[in-house]
């Protein structure tokens, strides 16, 4: 096996070894950087600052400088120390003996304070003693107060286990109503069964029936419907006879009314002479009726002038009786011609009402 701490070269001769260019200087200088610095020597801290070396070599160093470092420690010399000068080691010493002596003074200070800490902790301790006598005091006579409540919580415990030995003849009492319970239901459900069984039955039975009766309906709507397509054939027959019969009796209505339209023409002919005709009398009943209004209008002038006579009641009796004589004629010969208009009028419906008649009774050519 090939020795770690060379390097295989190859040369014109064939191989020669070199020495590793890692040296106990370099890894000795390592370690004190990295103590000085504080932190921790370690093997890879070292392979990395030297940043080559084989495992090997780099530990034998590292034991080597662990050695001497003890060994200087045991002779009361520091490996830091060892490369400065005299005046700075002096110096060194001298800050170092300061900093141990102002070490002590601060211990010192420190005991004298952490005794005055103590002395007035003993003295909260007394006091919690006192404060403790007194609450185990106070705890005692809890005590006997939980003691008598103890005993009534005692008592009340017997008095509800008497309760719950009620409680439990009940809950037997109540189990054997529940028991036969069961066996009631039991009962019925086995009566239900049976019930449901008959009922299954009268339904099959009624299911059949309906299947009789649903045939049977079946028929009597085939023979109806038989019936109603022969009946149909029947009313269409009827229908045609009936479309003949209307066709027929339609040209004679036509025939009618043609005659009927011949006679109304002649009516309205001799409607339009009774109209001329009633024209007429219409002329002479509004003479009559201008005449009636001139005499009414004579009539009220002569009421007003007996108004006045009567009002001013002046004048004499014979001229008033004359007056009332004249307007008493007047009067009569107004309903005479009113009368008169009247008779006129009823001869002219009579005589247009003949007319009508004569033309109805007339025989159509």
């Amino acid at each position: 096996m090939d020795n770690p701490c060379k390097i295989k070269l190859m040369n014109q001769g064939g191989w020669k070894t070199m020495a590793s260019a890692i040296t106990y200087e370099m890894v000795e200088k390592a370690c004190n950087d990295l103590q000085a610095a504080g932190e921790k020597v370690t093997y890879l801290k070292i392979h990395e600052h030297l940043g080559q070396g084989s495992t090997r070599i780099v530990t034998a160093h590292m034991r080597r400088w662990r050695e001497a470092h003890m060994t200087a420690a045991r002779a009361g010399e520091d490996l830091l120390f060892q490369e400065w000068p005299e005046a700075l080691k002096l110096r060194a010493k001298s800050l170092f003996d300061a900093l141990r002596e102002v070490s002590a003074d601060a211990a010192t200070a420190c005991i004298e304070t952490a005794q005055a800490q103590m002395a007035l902790k003993e003295a909260e301790l007394r006091t919690c003693v006192v404060d403790a006598e007194v609450q185990r005091e106070q705890a005692l006579d809890q005590l006997r107060s939980e003691q008598a409540n103890s005993s009534r919580l005692q008592a009340e415990l017997e008095s509800v286990r008497e309760t719950l030995d009620v409680q439990r003849a009940t809950i037997d009492d109540l189990l054997g109503q529940r028991e036969r319970m069961v066996a009631n239901e039991r009962a019925l459900k086995e009566h239900l069964e049976s019930v449901q069984r008959e009922h299954e039955g009268h339904i099959r039975e009624l299911g059949e029936q309906t299947r009789v009766e649903r045939e049977r309906l079946i028929d009597e709507v085939r023979k109806e419907q038989e019936r109603a397509a022969g009946e149909r054939e029947h009313l269409m027959r009827q229908t045609d006879r009936l479309r003949q019969d209307y066709a027929t009796q339609v040209q004679e209505f036509r025939g009618k009314l043609l005659a009927i339209e011949t006679k109304e023409i002649k009516t309205r002919e001799q409607l339009a002479e009774a109209s001329g005709l009633n024209r007429e009398r219409l002329a002479t009943i509004r003479q009559f009726e201008t005449r009636v209004a001139e005499l009414s209008a004579s009539v009220e002038k002569l009421q007003a002038e007996a108004g006045t006579l009567a009002q001013t009641r002046t004048g004499d009796t014979a001229r008033l009786y004359a007056l009332e004589m004249q307007l008493v004629l007047q009067e009569k010969a107004l309903s005479r011609e009113t009368e008169r208009a009247n008779r006129a009028e009823e001869r002219l419906q009579q005589v247009t009402l003949q007319r009508i008649q004569a033309q109805d009774s007339t025989p159509d050519v």
